[in-house]
């Protein structure tokens, strides 16, 4: 992985160094002096994406690949060494560490003083010294761009208002500073931020350089602190629109990072936040089961837009007018995205369930309440269904969610008793499940007996009240009929069908269908007893589950009907049901484990 890494940065570098000896060949063959200039600032941009995209690789490195902290510092070393001298830095490195207190925000940002001649312009005398009077003003002018390019938002994605608190000046001497060692020359700002009230969540964006009519690529390396507890490893935000959001307990924990950048070490964590470890993460799972494969996909609204333009009036917030305006196209985005072929058969979506959710949203199997959010921090979560005949023999998901700014995807993937982790990139981009064995769901046979009189009719009473919920294990609805018409006469089938129905539905799941996992008869007195026929006062328990985005909902509900059992063509059926107490046992929230 090394060597792929080292040949990476020097293509890329070399390629950077080829662009600019090519630009002074063509500066040197009598251009004109505006065109000069010109050619002189395509070649720095080119130059600095090349070095952009070097940085980003060894501090950020994409799905996939494994870079250790002693190669990590290597490989820096080798892109420090191949960016030349400082004249010739392309990118700002800035570092801040951020102290979140009860009451305050507090922030040092150090810059180098090699940005001022960058984003000011000036330019250094025939000696190659920057002024003293150039570098004070500079100073000056970059407190308000910091105030202005280094973002924080709160809960609902408000920006949180600062001041200059104070600066941390080197002494200069009264020549200026050498061009050479102007990277060697750094400020410190110290910005102070007021908070009302004990933050809950953080969101951090950095534009500087990238506004006001400049351009000039930033690295900045952010460390989050939370008063009181340990600190957490410092993640990076490029100046190109991305963010990182934290949150935080007051009750004791610690942080939570919740950024792309954090997702190595989030993997190494206990579950958090539901177990959504990482907030700007891209989130897959994959269901496999008898009657359909189901991808859920929970993505941040600024990558959707990386896509997919989410209209709104303010851009700082999504209105529940706005939410609902978009589905149609989020829905045609998702629809249109993501090969699935199932047995050889490649299968079109339906999708049945769009959700937006805020930053504090825990629980993403609940039904979201309608809601303005933070367009920083919100949320989309797609339901993608695809209809099978049975549990298949194998599946091929072929991921291709990938542009420049997402690299990859987590993936989990349940199927039967199987439950993994997995992950998309562009190295690997299709995941194959197959049947390892697991056989399809048995037939739901008639409960048959020779004998009119038959002395288990208890027993029977029981098999055809598990046989009614076994009939929901699958999703078609004209199959489920057919089942139930095994266990049920005629002239209830569609009555039992809705009272079945409307028990397993979960309405706080956004009317998910649970599905059943166990039927416990607790008690059953047969009365009325005559030849090929009987009543049978039953009392049973159903377990139901309903899992989305690994959030296991389990709830029992227990039950009492009257049943009327005749023998027909020498199969029992159900010829009459009258419902009575139903009472909820138990609601229950886990995650499932990888």
């Amino acid at each position: 992985m090394s060597l792929v890494v080292s040949s990476i940065l020097e293509f890329v570098s070399d390629f950077g160094f080829r662009i600019s000896d090519f630009g002074s060949r063509l500066q040197n063959c009598g251009l004109t002096a505006k065109n000069a200039e010109i050619t002189k600032n395509c070649i720095i941009f080119i130059r600095s994406l090349c070095s952009l995209y070097s940085l980003r690789l060894i501090l950020q490195p994409p799905l996939g690949f494994r870079i250790s902290r002693p190669s990590r510092l290597w490989f820096l070393c080798l892109f420090l060494l191949r960016a030349g001298p400082a004249g010739a830095h392309p990118i700002s490195l800035i570092s801040a560490t951020v102290q979140v207190n009860s009451n305050s925000v507090a922030a040092r940002i150090e810059v180098m003083c090699e940005d001022f001649v960058m984003l000011y312009g000036y330019t250094p005398d025939r000696d190659n010294y920057i002024s003293k009077t150039n570098l004070l003003e500079g100073m000056s002018k970059h407190g308000e761009l910091l105030l202005r390019d280094f973002m924080i938002r709160g809960r609902e994605g408000q920006l949180l208002p600062g001041k200059v608190a104070s600066v941390e000046s080197p002494v200069l001497p009264e020549r200026g500073v050498l061009v050479e060692d102007l990277m060697q020359t750094k400020v410190a700002y110290h910005l102070l931020y007021p908070a009302a009230k004990p933050p809950e969540y953080l969101t951090f964006q950095q534009k500087i350089g990238n506004t006001g009519g400049s351009f000039l690529p930033s690295v900045l390396q952010l460390t989050v602190n939370q008063a009181g507890a340990e600190p957490r490893p410092p993640v990076v935000l490029t100046g190109d629109g991305e963010v990182q959001t934290f949150a935080f307990d007051w009750s004791g924990a610690l942080p939570q990072p919740q950024g792309p950048a954090a997702a190595n070490a989030a993997d190494n964590q206990a579950p958090r936040n539901m177990g959504l470890e990482s907030y700007g993460s891209v989130y897959a799972f994959l269901y496999v089961e008898p009657a359909e494969v189901r991808i859920e996909i929970l993505m941040p609204l600024l990558t959707l837009e990386t896509w997919l333009e989410v209209a709104r009036k303010d851009r700082n917030f999504l209105e529940v007018a706005e939410q609902q305006a978009a589905l149609p196209a989020v829905k045609d985005f998702f629809r249109g995205r993501n090969k699935v072929v199932i047995d050889g058969l490649e299968v079109s979506p339906l999708v049945p369930r769009l959700d937006f959710y805020g930053v504090d949203f825990k629980d993403f199997a609940m039904a979201a309440e309608p809601s303005r959010l933070s367009a920083w921090t919100a949320r989309v979560g797609a339901i993608l269904t695809y209809s099978t005949k049975g549990m298949p023999r194998q599946v091929d998901i072929t991921w291709d969610l990938f542009n420049e700014r997402v690299l990859g995807a987590r993936a989990a993937l349940v199927a039967g008793q199987e439950a993994k982790r997995a992950r998309f990139s562009p190295y690997q981009t299709t995941l194959t499940w197959k049947n390892p064995g697991a056989p399809p769901l048995p037939e739901i046979a008639p409960v048959r007996t020779r004998d009119p009189d038959d002395p288990t009719r208890a027993t029977i009473a029981e098999t055809l009240l598990k046989n009614i919920y076994r009939a929901f294990d699958y999703r078609d609805e004209k199959v489920i009929y057919d089942a139930l018409a095994r266990s049920v006469q005629g002239e209830l089938l569609a009555d039992t069908y809705l009272k079945i129905h409307g028990g397993l539905l979960m309405q706080e799941q956004g009317g998910a269908v649970a599905r059943v996992q166990l039927v416990e008869p607790l008690e059953t007195r047969v009365s009325n007893a005559r030849s090929g026929a009987f009543t049978a006062q039953v009392k049973w328990r159903v377990t139901g589950t309903v899992e989305h985005w690994g959030h296991i909902h389990t709830r029992i509900n227990a039950y009492e009907a009257l049943l009327r059992i005749t023998r027909a063509a020498g199969s029992w059926k159900i010829t009459g049901l009258e419902p009575g107490k139903q009472e909820r046992v138990s609601y229950s929230l886990s995650v499932r484990k990888f």
